[in-house]
């Protein structure tokens, strides 16, 4: 099977020319024409960027969990390390520092 870059390169490099070297039309677009073909590229490029957007941040966001995950399970083991006494002092330090 062909690479896709390598097709892809050659069709532009094959269709270049015809669009280059077109004589110009002398051709009318209606507004209702016009603004859809400028709604569909304005979606398509929008769809792109949060496709791209979507494989970005959906790994991040894991990444993200994840490290939380562990800060909150150490912090759970540092606290359930303390024996029952300590766990309330420790309590009463974090409530009254906060005041």
């Amino acid at each position: 099977m062909k690479e896709p870059i390598k097709v892809i390169s050659r069709l532009i490099i094959r269709i270049s020319p015809l669009v280059l070297f077109s004589p110009v039309a002398a051709a009318y677009v209606g507004p209702g024409a016009g603004l859809s073909a400028i709604g569909s590229i304005i979606a398509l490029v929008g769809s792109f960027f949060l496709l791209i957007l979507g494989f970005l941040w959906y790994p991040l966001k894991r990444v993200f969990r994840r490290n939380n995950r562990l800060e909150q399970d150490s912090d759970d083991v540092a606290v359930s390390s303390l024996a029952p006494d300590e766990v309330a002092g420790a309590a009463e330090e974090e409530s009254s520092g906060r005041s």
